[in-house]
């Protein structure tokens, strides 16, 4: 008998995890979300596994071909597929889910070309880090005739990026003010499968008023380490404005990634004290126990950090870098927005934050009733919403 709860694949090639990068923590409590709805059943399809979720089955492998896939499809009787990461195995998932009732959608955690944004800066961390002379002079040629390899890649992507339109039956994107560059940026025919859902709360923990009152003089940097887009030496260069007129603070960064060595030197070079980059760690706890937290990404899709700074009551500084910023933080409210590049004004917040504890304290009260909207019960549901909207003509047929 045909069971009644509609099943759903979310795969991908990345790692199944709750500690690490934000699309992972997204995906991972999407997962946790629908397994708790009796009209869901849910299975997963990842490269590694650090979490583990009841009543969720679990296939591990790397998507390499459609072959798999496509048994999995069938076997299991797969209603919707869902790819979290991006468009990049459109081409393969329309081959698995032929002659099946299986519906695609794809789903893009970042802001339109964001991909090309980052290629320099890339391309410059990969020859840094290549060890074989002919691989990194080949990578070099790249950069040398940047403008050419640049002209390349963005029409590669958009192949890509159109092809993942064309066979996906839905398209995520993280926000409506996406859709129109989206389109645009991509040169797709028309955007009538485009939808925005952004993204949820990270923590089941809201912070009362006590648990603020109980907080430290910590500042909190959750991010990886990655310059060329979160930037972290400059809130290195606002910390050595700050921290010898403020000696009972702390700044604690949580995270790793390719420039940790980077960061450790500038620390050295500019004798900082009571700086501390711990590596990937439980991020909540530190959250729970932080004052102020600070983002300077260069870019950004969403912005998780920032929503679970606002539900654990950690007044947030970020540059004004991407759109949906504004539709996390009021300005003045429940954090602070600052022009781009502009450390004297980000230093000047931060030691307003510092030097004003009452109003600090009410900035995270109310930080912690405005993160209400981002719940996953809310979100959630609207995922659910278009499994079984996307679903339906299957259901007609």
């Amino acid at each position: 008998m045909k069971s009644n709860k509609l099943k759903i694949l979310i795969a991908s090639n990345g790692i199944f995890s709750s500690i690490h990068g934000g699309l992972e923590r997204t995906t991972v409590n999407l997962v946790r979300y629908l397994s708790q709805q009796n009209n869901i059943e849910c299975f997963t399809l990842f490269n590694k596994y650090v979490d583990n979720i009841d009543n969720v089955v679990n296939f591990c492998f790397i998507i390499e071909n459609h072959i798999k896939l496509k048994e999995i499809i069938l076997t299991n009787d797969i209603d919707v597929i869902l790819f979290p990461g991006g468009p990049w195995y459109s081409i393969i998932a329309e081959e698995a889910v032929k002659d099946t009732k299986c519906k695609i959608i794809c789903a893009y955690h970042s802001k339109p070309g964001h991909e090309i944004l980052v290629l320099k800066s890339g391309l410059k961390k990969q020859i840094e880090i290549e060890k074989n002379v002919i691989k990194k002079l080949y990578k070099f040629s790249k950069l040398l005739f940047f403008p050419l390899y640049r002209y390349y890649k963005i029409l590669n992507f958009r192949k890509q990026f159109q092809l993942g339109y064309d066979c996906s039956d839905a398209f995520v994107l993280l926000s409506d003010n996406f859709k129109n560059d989206f389109k645009k940026y991509y040169n797709l025919s028309d955007s009538k499968k485009i939808t925005a859902i952004g993204n949820a709360l990270s923590f089941d923990y809201f912070a009362s008023k006590t648990d603020i009152d109980k907080k430290s003089k910590t500042i909190l940097v959750a991010a990886r380490l990655d310059e060329s887009h979160k930037r972290i030496s400059l809130i290195i260069k606002v910390w050595k404005r700050l921290f010898e007129k403020n000696q009972d603070w702390n700044l604690i960064v949580i995270g790793d990634g390719p420039d940790r060595d980077y960061y450790n030197n500038l620390i050295k070079k500019w004798n900082l004290t009571r700086i501390q980059l711990l590596g990937i760690q439980d991020p909540l706890v530190f959250y729970k126990d932080a004052s102020i937290f600070l983002m300077t990404s260069a870019m950004e899709g969403w912005g998780m950090t920032l929503t679970e700074s606002l539900q654990t009551g950690c007044v947030a500084i970020a540059m004004d870098t991407f759109v949906t910023l504004h539709e996390i933080i009021r300005n003045g409210e429940t954090g602070f927005i600052i022009k781009d590049m502009d450390l004297r004004t980000y230093s000047e917040k931060v030691q307003y934050l510092i030097d004003n504890a009452e109003i600090r304290q009410k900035m995270a009260l109310n930080a912690v009733k405005s993160s209400y909207q981002f719940k996953i019960d809310t979100v959630g549901k609207k995922w659910v919403d278009l499994f079984f909207y996307v679903n339906k003509d299957s259901d007609e047929k």
